[in-house]
């Protein structure tokens, strides 16, 4: 499942679909379920990495998915400190299945659209395969995902979550509960991405000059700079999301802290926060 924005991006919501008997020999159809969320976050989150300037934006998901696990989604995405269309887009399907009752798996595909000259630093590739497994075991959770971006680069991602839930009790009424859910997510991979990131920034257009209405554009060479092709540790991140639930609905406030790995290649080597207000629904 994609970690990026989330990941924020990829919602994949788990249902229980009981069969119940009719007549003690039928049984009724599961239904699909259709999953809508809106989130706001203060910058685009790429595993743990930002880019050159912060980039808040609005998110907007839905998801359905099906009785046997099959499911499909679109989102979109605005920046809000830059244009005023959209900033991108994504289409995906996927399968999610349980392996035992403590295992569970998923396997999508997603294409990514993205206006050019895009100032996000996942651009460089629309096509993503991501394969997860999640483990119960009782008291906390663990998640290994393993990512494939290509594009114009070829990147690969490892990640692997631990996360503990806490029940915090009703805060208004029987039906609704607040939780806690603390998680700590180490990252590695290639960074490919980030040298066709850097041939956007280094060449955007710089001021004075008579060239594009006033302006010349600035080149420069990137291939010695850029050594990010080797597998290596990206990041180390701990989130800290506090969540309202109610039966069909959740609201989601999170802050992420992520530190970069000693060879990461990076605009900025301070480490980066990240804060989601997110929404979301099931019909």
């Amino acid at each position: 499942m994609k970690y990026w924005l989330l990941l924020a991006f990829a919602v994949l919501i788990k249902t229980s679909c009981p069969a119940q008997k009719r007549n003690n020999k039928q049984k009724e159809k599961a239904k699909p379920v259709l999953t809508a969320a809106a989130v706001y976050s203060n910058d685009v989150n790429y595993y743990g990495q930002a880019a050159e300037q912060r980039l808040p934006y609005m998110f907007v998901y839905t998801n359905v998915k099906l009785p046997n696990g099959v499911f499909a989604y679109a989102d979109a995405y605005k920046l809000l400190n830059i244009g005023t269309g959209g900033s991108a887009g994504d289409l995906g399907v996927g399968f999610q299945y349980e392996m035992t009752k403590k295992i569970t798996g998923s396997i999508d595909y997603s294409h990514s659209f993205y206006p050019q000259n895009s100032p996000v630093l996942q651009a460089a590739n629309t096509n993503f395969i991501s394969n997860s497994f999640d483990f119960d075991w009782g008291k906390f959770n663990t998640g290994f995902t393993a990512d494939y971006a290509f594009g114009v680069e070829n990147d690969v991602f490892l990640s692997v979550a631990n996360s503990k839930a806490f029940n915090l009790g009703s805060l208004i009424e029987d039906t609704d509960y607040l939780s806690f859910e603390p998680a700590f997510t180490l990252i590695a991979g290639t960074q490919r991405f980030y040298k066709t990131y850097y041939k956007t920034v280094v060449n955007k257009p710089g001021k004075g000059g008579k060239k594009n209405g006033g302006k010349k554009e600035t080149t420069t060479t990137v291939e010695n700079k850029v050594k990010a092709k080797r597998f290596d540790m990206l990041s180390y991140n701990f989130k800290l999301p506090v969540s309202y639930n109610k039966p069909h609905y959740t609201i989601e406030a999170a802050y992420e802290l992520a530190i970069l790995g000693s060879n990461v290649e990076a605009i900025s080597r301070r480490p980066n926060s990240f804060f989601n207000l997110s929404v979301y629904y099931s019909f």
